[in-house]
């Protein structure tokens, strides 16, 4: 009888906490000046994760780092679980005498990668964010599920209620195609909104810069090799560009 009752509690505790295969980084800020503190007072970067299921997930012992070639810097404590579609901040300040969500790196201003990982070093999420200015967050959107986009913070919150800090391109410029193989096409129907065209690396790189001197552009494309890019515009917001083989 007592066996049956253990085994009875044990499928209940297991029923309500899973796995953490369904947390992702949700959120960042790599250079936090006045945005928000953390329990000593300090603006420090910091991490958030989110749950993306309706039950509480224990992450016990899952890791954050800002190397892949070493995964789990930080090792999440013991009985740390994310509520149903709940979220947990890391403050990412080098500083582990002040707690136990204090991970023992910060994050780039210019832009790195970050690396979320389960108990056996396995990658459970990774993305690699650009450079970013004093307060601004790197944020999915839609919250938990999006692409990341630059943002007002929505600290330990919904994202899809923070708005982006920068403005986004105006219709009257266009650029084509996306997914890119050799050329990118950048039109505006006022040709003294072109001014400055960038191009950066998931890691916040600039890899390419020209200037329109009031002119339709077609940049070359054909050196640089497949995957994501972020195409910049004058001071609009940045769009994701797929390089293509």
């Amino acid at each position: 009888m007592k066996l049956i009752f253990s085994l009875a509690i044990c499928l209940t505790f297991t029923w309500n906490i899973i796995f953490a295969q369904n947390v992702v980084i949700n959120e960042l800020m790599s250079d936090n000046e006045a945005a928000v503190t953390d329990e000593a007072g300090d603006f420090d970067d910091w991490i958030e994760l989110y749950n993306n299921t309706d039950t509480p997930i224990d992450i016990s012992g899952y890791g954050l780092s800002d190397d892949v070639d070493e995964l789990g810097k930080f090792s999440i404590p013991e009985n740390t679980i994310i509520a149903g579609n709940g979220y947990l901040i890391i403050w990412a300040d080098d500083d582990q005498e002040q707690g136990p969500l204090h991970a023992q790196f910060k994050l780039s201003s210019s832009g790195e990668g970050l690396f979320l990982t389960d108990r056996n070093i396995n990658l459970v999420d990774q993305i690699d964010f650009p450079e970013l200015e004093e307060d601004q967050a790197f944020a999915r959107d839609p919250n938990g599920t999006g692409d990341f986009l630059i943002k007002a913070h929505s600290f330990n919150g919904d994202n899809d209620l923070a708005v982006s800090t920068l403005a986004p391109i105006p219709a009257s410029i266009s650029f084509s195609p996306n997914p890119a193989k050799d050329f990118l096409n950048i039109q505006s129907v006022n040709k003294s909104e072109l001014k400055r065209i960038a191009l950066y690396d998931m890691n916040g790189q600039l890899i390419l810069e020209q200037f329109s001197f009031g002119q339709d552009l077609s940049i070359d494309l054909s050196d640089l090799p497949s995957g994501n890019i972020l195409l910049k515009i004058d001071d609009y917001q940045a769009v994701l560009i797929q390089k293509i083989n």
